[in-house]
């Protein structure tokens, strides 16, 4: 009888540790993405009249909710980045927040006609679907702060580094869509 008892309690706390390790890391588990899910895709952006550009925004293959930009520019202000300056291809990161809205950052430098770095620019936002109609996963609104820096930040001061000035606005950007042309026919 006793052993019977003995093992019904330990049974009873296995069962119980089980539960509360299974319901811990279900607990743990992220939001599930809203309808749009994140960034992933080629898209098309303007910001009025001073840049436009082509990005590809890549997920992370263990969570389709971060992953990687890559900006490259069709054309950019003079206005924006002075003139006989050009801007390297902007590098960055995003990830989605739980309210359908995404967090990023990305990182180019500029240089000169002679091809040297002359400083560096840090733009920093959020991006988010278009509020106003949910199902569209097609248009991307853009806040952002174009901050630059007076000199060519080393890589791991980047996110710590005290601009030299910023400028802030909104933009634009729409989902490049897939054009399949069919084979010839034989």
């Amino acid at each position: 009888m006793k052993k019977t008892r003995n093992l019904t309690i330990l049974l009873s706390a296995v069962i119980m540790m089980v539960s509360l390790i299974c319901g811990t890391a279900l607990a743990k588990r992220p939001t599930p993405p809203p309808v749009c899910g994140g960034l992933t895709g080629t898209w098309h952006g303007e910001e009025s009249g001073d840049m436009i550009w082509l990005a590809i925004h890549t997920s992370d293959s263990l969570d389709p909710t971060k992953g990687e930009m890559l900006m490259n520019w069709i054309w950019i202000s003079p206005n924006l980045i002075g003139p006989d300056v050009s801007l390297t291809p902007g590098h960055g990161v995003w990830q989605l927040n739980s309210d359908g809205t995404s967090n990023y950052t990305w990182y180019a430098y500029a240089i000169g006609t002679d091809g040297s770095p002359l400083y560096t620019v840090r733009v920093s936002g959020v991006a988010l679907f278009n509020p106003e109609d949910p199902d569209d996963c097609n248009t991307v609104f853009i806040y952002y702060e174009f901050a630059y820096f007076n000199s060519v930040v080393p890589v791991g001061e980047l996110n710590t580094a005290i601009p030299d000035g910023s400028i802030t606005g909104g933009a634009v950007e729409t989902r490049v869509p897939m054009v399949v042309t069919p084979l010839p026919e034989q």
